[in-house]
């Protein structure tokens, strides 16, 4: 149980600290489904052709927070293996630097230009796997 709660904790800092404590919109035409704002299929589109949305997530928030616009994901994959795969050398960007924050891994650096620093936060899901957020920009 207190693993639980310890789980559900991390996730909800993590949304807090994304500024993703609103609900996303309701899509009219789909029930059930989010509706994704013209900016939000931007911010999506710019981290993934900056290489920086691992392989089979889903995308799970279109908060934005100012001028920023946090990508929040979810993943089966526990968080060791998504910070293996940030790590890894064939990837196209460059860590600069990664801290542990409690339960949470933050990761910082660049991708092929200098308006596309980002900054990477994993933490243990609520039910196994990984919550992630993505931002990217100038800093």
């Amino acid at each position: 149980m207190q693993e639980i709660l310890l789980r559900a904790t991390a996730a909800a800092a993590l949304l807090m600290a994304a500024g993703c404590g609103s609900p996303p919109t309701e899509n009219a035409q789909q029930p059930g489904k989010t509706a994704a704002t013209p900016t939000h299929r931007q911010a999506v589109q710019r981290v993934d052709s900056a290489g920086l949305l691992p392989p089979d997530v889903a995308i799970a928030s279109d908060s934005a927070t100012g001028e920023t616009m946090p990508i929040v994901f979810d993943s089966r994959l526990e968080p060791e293996r998504l910070l293996a795969w940030y790590r890894s050398p064939q990837r196209s960007f460059r860590i600069g630097s990664e801290l542990r924050e409690g339960a949470e891994w933050v990761l910082s650096g660049s991708a092929n230009e200098p308006q596309n620093e980002f900054t990477v936060r994993l933490a243990p899901g609520i039910n196994g796997g990984t919550s992630g957020m993505v931002l990217i920009g100038r800093r």
